[in-house]
């Protein structure tokens, strides 16, 4: 049923946005309501026009050993066992200019890529395997999924203006208002935090979890307060969301449909959620699992953070995740033009995302066999590579 599609895509899309908005003298949003307060703090981020932010994750996976005998998991195993992700941006939104510089170190193997957003929605990369900037252009991606009988939206990487996305994210921002209804936090209070342009005053709101229980009750308690919502029609009726989901208007159902189609998700939601929750308790151990929302003093939820210790039993084997992540925006409105960097981007030194698949995927793919892929972060390493072709052509040789 059509209705059935929406309702899906509504609960990854909403949920995903109202648990991740942030990445996004005393603080007036903790006078206010948790539900409140992430619903205005979402719709105040719209009134940004420039911002510096900074993203840190590290993670450290752990595979059970009888899958490491896969040289492909082995490897990912090895890169994942100790990954550090670090990611800094620039974005003036108004003049469609950002730069990113993402650094990765994955156990030792450290690679560095540069991201620059480009007028007409369009992003440039440029990555340490190959010499050509990628240009990613959204409406190229969408079309070739199209012809390859897999369409999919035309994605908004590099907006003019957050007004461009504006009416969705006031429904978004509605709807998550309802989300978070009677859930109280695990934690709420003022706490200071150190940005790049000196301390601030956030409303820090806590959820933490410290076992399987918690977790399950807190995700059917949320799901069950969206699959509830009054407003879910409108938000599926906007053009922009049609838009945004790839779906016809002529697909869209009768308010009588969708409303009889959700009723019947949430009855068959909460079946089949408490069918498989003893099952799942079983498969999944949660130590920890902590989500952290700071809002400053203007509104806008310009913190977030992320902790996971978990661990997965299935078929005899475990495998376990640590994972930490943290985001800030701060400068906000205060980064100029002149403060982003450029890159001069030609016919000539450029490719395509179609192009750059082409050449990236034998990389990646000996790397995945237990290959090591080249260091992205030696000044000299391109010396080095010439200095020992021969070496490296004849043990390629003995091991192919």
């Amino acid at each position: 049923m059509k209705s059935k599609k929406i309702i899906s895509t509504l609960l990854v899309f909403v949920m995903s946005i109202g648990l991740l908005a942030g990445c996004g003298g005393k603080n007036a949003s903790a006078s206010k309501p948790v539900s409140e307060a992430i619903k205005d703090s979402m719709k105040k981020s719209m009134e940004i026009k420039s911002y510096h932010g900074i993203t840190n994750l590290s993670m450290n996976l752990t595979l059970p050993e009888a899958l490491k005998a896969d040289p492909r998991a082995a490897k990912i195993s090895e890169l994942l066992s100790n990954l550090n992700v670090s990611i800094e941006q620039n974005s003036v939104l108004e003049e469609q200019l950002s730069d990113s510089k993402i650094q990765i170190d994955a156990n030792g193997q450290k690679f560095d890529f540069e991201m620059y957003g480009l007028p007409e929605n369009k992003l440039a990369i440029k990555t340490p395997f190959i010499e050509e900037i990628i240009v990613i252009d959204p409406k190229e991606i969408s079309e070739l999924a199209k012809n390859s009988g897999t369409p999919v939206p035309t994605m908004s990487l590099n907006p003019a203006s957050m007004e461009d996305i504006k009416p969705v994210v006031d429904l978004f921002a509605d709807i998550s208002e309802e989300m978070f209804k009677d859930i109280e936090p695990t934690e709420r209070k003022t706490e200071e935090i150190e940005f790049s342009d000196g301390k601030q005053s956030l409303d820090m709101i806590t959820y933490s979890f410290k076992s399987s229980d918690e977790l399950l009750d807190f995700v059917q308690k949320i799901a069950n307060n969206l699959l509830e919502s009054e407003k879910l029609y409108d938000l599926i009726s906007d053009e922009k969301f049609l838009e945004l989901s790839g779906m016809p208007k002529e697909e869209l159902p009768s308010k009588e449909e969708f409303d009889k189609e959700l009723a019947n998700a949430k009855e068959q939601f909460n079946s089949s959620f408490e069918m498989v929750k003893e099952e799942f308790k079983k498969s999944l151990t949660v130590n920890e699992i902590t989500l952290k929302m700071g809002i400053n003093e203007k509104g806008i939820m310009n913190y977030s953070s992320a902790t996971f210790d978990v661990a997965v039993k299935q078929g005899g084997m475990e495998a376990a995740l640590k994972m930490n992540m943290s985001s800030f925006v701060d400068k906000i409105d205060s980064v100029k033009k002149e403060d982003i960097k450029t890159i001069d981007v030609t016919d000539e030194n450029s490719i395509n995302a179609e192009e750059a698949t082409q050449q990236l995927m034998p990389l990646i793919m000996g790397a995945m066999s237990g290959m090591d892929m080249p260091e992205g972060d030696s000044e000299n390493s391109a010396e080095a590579d010439e200095d020992s072709d021969e070496d490296s052509n004849s043990e390629e040789t003995d091991a192919e």
